[in-house]
């Protein structure tokens, strides 16, 4: 009796045992206090699986770049330099830039909250509840086409739901969706900083000259050198097309309005449609270029052109809707890049002229306009000036803050949540 009382004893003594090397690690336990401020082991893990999933896209190009096998990579091998490069002399482990970096974001958070303490500032309800719309859709919906499924033979790529990629990693929603509040304390605090009646404000002369310099806009037709099945036209064709192009801008030097001209082809365009889909066509032909040009166009211009609702001001005044055929183009500073800008910046204010686009395979007939003529293009770029004048500064300045902070580690919360742990 006295041997199996031992035996329970000891079975009892394991299980208490495993509890508190296992069971009482819990998600909402403070992992590291910096300053005034804590987070949990579960906002810990989720700036953790983010720094490994920037290490490892790094380790990715950078195999990629070397022309090895990005599908075979042990990423525990690789090392970076002590500015966060991957390098093959490196001195910094995969595993030590990873926890370094996720301890930073916590640094980095502190500091924007420190900041906002400071000057007495609150998240505003906007941003507040654009950040908890952000987070629910991408923690339920996601963000990317990062997952794949096969239907017969076909391969589908489809949205992950970001609740796929971290509760794995022991992270909460409600932790998710404060991580995205934090991110958008950061932006808020940038904002306030740089723009209007911010302590640094960036002058308004200033962000126009980065607008004109870097920006913009032209009345936009596309002509694709393509067929209906992507192969592209033969050079009689290509003659005929180009041709098209240079009688339609002739048009528009010689006074026609260009909004004339675009709803004429649009209608030929439209009758060549027809005419193709009743004839049941199987040849290519220059018709068929024409209606592949349309199409091209409706995609360009949804990737060049902001828009915005139709409605009214305040005041009552109807809002401006840039035109359908209006394209906004950037140089490589912007996230509107296209190889007609030098050509278009130089080119003279409402002169047609037709650019020959080698890299996306088209000719577009383009008439450069005046970016400033409507506030619109200002209001709705203002922002994405303001960081690309200021965000490196910003950044710089919140990382050596956050370098002078003290991460406080409990190695009891933390110690579940390893970079060899991190499942990606």
């Amino acid at each position: 009796m006295k041997k199996i009382f031992k035996l329970l004893s000891l079975t009892l003594a394991i299980v208490m045992a495993l509890g508190i090397f296992a069971g009482c690690h819990k998600k909402g336990e403070i992992a590291f206090t910096i300053g005034d401020y804590k987070y949990t082991s579960s906002m810990y893990s989720c700036a953790l699986y983010d720094a490994a999933a920037s290490a490892r896209s790094a380790i990715a190009a950078y195999v990629s770049e070397s022309g090895g096998d990005t599908s075979k990579i042990k990423y525990e091998n690789y090392k970076f330099d002590a500015e966060g490069n991957v390098t093959a002399t490196g001195a910094v482990t995969y595993e030590t830039i990873v926890k370094n970096e996720a301890i930073n974001t916590l640094k980095r958070f502190t500091v924007i909250q420190e900041k906002m303490a400071a000057e007495n500032l609150t998240l505003p309800d906007d941003y507040k509840n654009a950040a908890e719309m952000q987070a629910y859709y991408y923690w339920y919906t996601g963000c990317d086409y990062s997952t794949y499924a096969t239907y017969g033979s076909a391969v589908l790529n489809y949205y992950t739901p970001f609740a796929k990629v971290y509760e794995p990693n022991g992270v909460l929603y409600e932790t998710y969706k404060q991580y995205v509040t934090y991110q958008t304390m950061y932006s808020y605090y940038f904002e306030h900083t740089y723009g209007e009646g911010g302590s640094k404000e960036v002058p308004e002369a200033t962000l126009k000259e980065y607008l004109t310099t870097h920006y913009e806009i032209a009345d936009t037709i596309q002509f694709s050198k393509l067929d209906s099945s992507s192969k592209e036209l033969s050079a009689e064709k290509l003659a005929e097309l180009k041709a098209k192009a240079e009688a339609y801008a002739d048009r528009i030097n010689k006074g026609e309005d260009f909004e004339d001209v675009y709803e004429e082809y649009q209608e030929e365009l439209k009758k060549e449609q027809e005419a193709n889909t009743s004839s049941s066509a199987s040849t290519t032909t220059s018709s068929d270029a024409s209606s592949n040009a349309s199409g091209n166009e409706s995609s360009t211009t949804s990737s060049t052109t902001s828009s915005t609702a139709s409605g009214t001001t305040s005041s009552g005044e109807e809002e401006f809707t840039p035109p359908q055929y209006v394209g906004l183009y950037g140089d490589k500073e912007t996230d509107y890049e296209h190889a007609c800008f030098e050509t278009l910046h130089k080119s003279d204010l409402n002169k047609a002229f037709v650019y020959d686009d080698t890299e996306n395979k088209a000719y577009f007939l383009l008439v450069r306009r005046d970016i400033l003529d409507e506030d619109y293009y200002f209001d709705n770029l203002e922002i994405s000036i303001l960081y690309d004048l200021k965000e490196e500064e910003f950044d710089g300045e919140v990382k050596t803050a956050a370098q002078a902070l003290t991460a406080v580690e409990d190695k009891h919360a933390t110690r579940p949540f390893k970079v060899k742990n991190i499942k990606i």
